[in-house]
């Protein structure tokens, strides 16, 4: 089950991140982001900017309950968000276990 939310607070919770197709999980700190987490432990994300404006970082959420920090509507269609896609730089974990699925990198 997957859920994203909008707005509310600014902090999440911590948790862990699996990215599909990779062997490795990422401990994610209380208020960090999806990409932070992968980055801090050397999972391969594409990203450039960090701060949502590049897109590069977009990806599928699988599992898990994230909160977006701001408006991502530049990169991610009104289809793609209810498809579940999002931005990892602009996504706090909610829930103890998110999955997501990185296009070009994870493999299904």
């Amino acid at each position: 089950m997957k859920a994203i939310s909008f707005g509310g607070g600014k902090s999440g919770r911590g948790g862990t991140l699996h990215v599909l197709g990779s062997d490795r999980a990422a401990r994610i700190e209380a208020g960090e982001t999806l990409l932070s987490a992968a980055v801090r432990a050397d999972i391969p994300f594409p990203h450039m900017c960090n701060v949502g404006e590049c897109g590069t970082c977009k990806c599928r959420l699988i599992t898990g309950h994230i909160r977006l920090k701001r408006n991502i509507s530049r990169h991610v269609t009104p289809a793609e968000l209810s498809a579940g896609f999002v931005l990892a730089c602009q996504s706090l974990a909610m829930s103890e276990v998110v999955a997501v699925e990185v296009p070009g990198c994870s493999r299904v």
